[in-house]
């Protein structure tokens, strides 16, 4: 047919013996099921034939002993990290890369499982510039900025079990928040440079650094799962927050990216930085990993 087959391993076939009862007009059902397609190249088109090679007792058309499954596009997502009562840290090899930022943009894509809890924590420094959601008098699946001056909006509300796309672009203070590529919110938020650079501490002592998934307190977690969290030390433009596949996928070569965790190990505890500074991720603990197909 042209295309390359399947790579071996990546079908099974839960009975490959099937017997037709006499008089009886349908087979038994057979389960068939593909795994480790997140490997496969997303540039080729696979193929894989599944056909009866013995057939006994009975006579059956070829073009009946035959099916082909046709694999085309893999999800640019297969595996994210769950964060619940969790939390990850960079240790930062030269945390000069996030200091002193008069333009930067924080991203990445977020699920809720729940909320009910006064604030949940995606990203950044308490105290500092933080990505949150909730607080007091703002509703607990709220998104807030958390910086010199609080910034949100009752159009960054977020629904459970969805999947959002969350850019915030600062720029010499003022701040633009996009949901899945849509502007809801900009105001000035107070400051006109960030770092994100503290060396790691537990914050037993009060100091404050950088963490997905937490802030301040430990009830602070966020419950949920989340991939493709990056740090860029540019402004992205709503042009570039919408290229083709950004939301996803982004070259780890890009300008400006200074940070890049796709979260997609699916084991362990140490998320990659795919950006060229190498600032990998310690989780406290092994996430939950769970399996997606993203777009």
């Amino acid at each position: 047919m042209g295309q390359p087959l399947l790579p071996e391993g990546k079908c099974v076939i839960s009975e490959p013996n099937l017997k037709i009862n006499k008089g009886a007009s349908v087979s038994p059902s057979v389960e068939i099921s593909f795994n480790g397609l997140e490997e496969l190249d997303r540039e080729l088109v696979y193929v894989q034939p599944v056909k009866l090679a013995d057939v006994q007792g009975i006579e059956a058309l070829d073009s009946k002993t035959s099916v082909y499954y046709v694999f085309k596009g893999a999800a640019l997502i297969n595996v994210v990290a769950d964060l619940a009562e969790n939390r990850a840290y960079p240790s930062w090899k030269d945390g000069s890369i996030v200091n002193d930022l008069t333009n930067f943009t924080l991203e990445c894509m977020v699920n809720f499982n729940q909320f009910g809890r006064q604030i949940s924590s995606i990203m950044g420094i308490e105290g500092n510039f933080l990505l949150r959601v909730g607080d007091a008098g703002v509703p607990d699946n709220q998104l807030q900025v958390a910086c010199s001056r609080n910034l949100t909006s009752s159009d960054l509300q977020f629904d459970t079990n969805k999947w959002y796309h969350v850019a915030v672009t600062f720029d010499n203070g003022t701040v633009r928040v996009y949901f899945n590529g849509v502007e809801k919110l900009n105001g000035n938020c107070g400051k006109s440079s960030v770092s994100f650079g503290a060396a790691h501490t537990n914050e037993d002592d009060g100091s404050r650094c950088f963490w997905i998934g937490y802030s301040y307190a430990a009830d602070r977690y966020m419950d949920g799962k989340i991939c493709e969290a990056r740090i860029w030390n540019k402004t992205l433009t709503a042009e570039e927050i919408n290229a083709p596949t950004h939301f996803y996928t982004v070259d780890p070569s890009s300008e400006g990216l200074v940070a890049y965790w796709k979260f997609d190990e699916g084991a362990g505890n140490k998320i990659k930085d795919y950006s060229v500074n190498g600032n990998d991720l310690t989780v406290d603990s092994n996430p939950g990993w769970t399996k997606v197909s993203l777009p």
